[in-house]
């Protein structure tokens, strides 16, 4: 028997492989799911550069899943305009302009203090033209690993 473990938004699927000639249309299901924005695999981020790097690999490939799972539930984001945005859904709306851009976002941590469960970092970033120095607030789950609590790109 083999397992397959997919992680959502909020949501955990386990797919239960019984019979191996049932392998391939699982499978095949599993590879529709993906393909039509159902549901990505997303790691949990280890360390503050990992949450980083998720993000930019999760911004290119459109994976809103996946840059959901760098947020917490009620995360709140920036906007460059310096509106506040509140909750996850309502920040992969707002990253969701960003999605798929060819031009690959670049991050580079230029100071990260973590005290326990919180982590305040400022970075420097640049996505094709556009660039900023960032204001992140993070915190670590046992679960999820390192996730945005306050996202603030434009250091307002």
């Amino acid at each position: 028997m083999k397992r397959i473990h997919l992680q959502g938004v909020g949501s955990t699927i386990w797919f239960r492989i019984a019979k191996p000639r049932r392998t391939t249309r699982s499978l095949l299901l599993l590879l529709a799911m993906v393909l039509a924005g159902g549901t990505y695999a997303s790691e949990a981020p280890a360390t503050v550069e990992d949450v980083h790097r998720l993000f930019a690999q999760y911004l290119a490939t459109g994976n809103k899943v996946g840059i959901g799972s760098l947020f917490e539930p009620d995360a709140v984001f920036i906007a460059a305009d310096g509106t506040t945005i509140k909750g996850r859904d309502n920040v992969i709306n707002a990253l969701s302009t960003y999605m798929g851009i060819s031009a690959p976002i670049k991050t580079l941590s230029r100071s990260i203090h973590i005290n326990g469960e919180l982590a305040m970092t400022r970075s420097h970033w640049k996505l094709g033209e556009q660039e900023g120095v960032a204001l992140e607030t993070l915190r670590y789950d046992k679960r999820a690993g390192w996730r945005y609590v306050i996202d603030n790109p434009h250091g307002r």
